[in-house]
């Protein structure tokens, strides 16, 4: 079996886009409740991680944050703002 370190890019981008299609339908079926219980560990985990950072890792992941977020609002529509 080929590993993906193998994988040529479009074969790559194929796999990525299958996997997230699969992830979408996987979402739009849950019930709330598996929803609410995928939220928690999420939530969980997310504090765990955050609980462990030192403070340059919370810096740096605050300015990724903040990219993310400029990068957002820059590619919104005036609609959308």
């Amino acid at each position: 079996m080929e590993s993906f370190a193998d994988e040529a890019p479009d074969e790559k981008r194929a796999r990525l886009q299958a996997d997230q299609v699969r992830h979408s339908l996987a979402r739009t079926a849950e019930t709330p409740e598996q929803y609410q219980v995928r939220f928690q560990s999420q939530q969980v985990r997310q504090n765990a991680s955050r609980a462990v950072e030192t403070p340059q890792q919370r810096q740096s992941r605050l300015l990724e944050d903040q990219v993310h977020h400029r990068v957002a609002r820059a590619a919104e529509t005036p609609e959308q703002r």
